[in-house]
């Protein structure tokens, strides 16, 4: 793009500034909805044999539930029991 005249550069400068914002803004968003994915949770097992909990800290939801799951196969063993995932709230 070739500019003529200062009117031109002005005008190219304008709309310019305003696609920054706007690039600046997603940025901004996107730093914010991927810092929230990861949250803590507990990974609460009930067996014939007691209950039990494990925490399970900074995860996203499935690799929470993957942790529970492989809590479930160690915990609960030969034993019939149930885990289930739970959300702790924000601090």
């Amino acid at each position: 793009m070739r500019l003529e005249t200062r009117r031109d550069y002005c005008m190219f400068a304008n709309k310019l500034i305003p696609m920054q914002r706007i690039i600046l803004l997603l940025g901004l968003c996107l730093m914010v909805l991927l810092s929230a994915c990861k949250k803590n949770y507990k990974c609460v097992c009930t067996a014939t044999n007691g209950s039990v909990e494990f925490s399970i800290s900074e995860a996203k939801k499935k690799e929470a539930q993957l942790a529970c799951d492989v809590y479930k196969k160690q915990w609960s063993g030969t034993l019939s029991g149930t885990c289930l995932l739970q959300e702790l709230p924000k601090e």
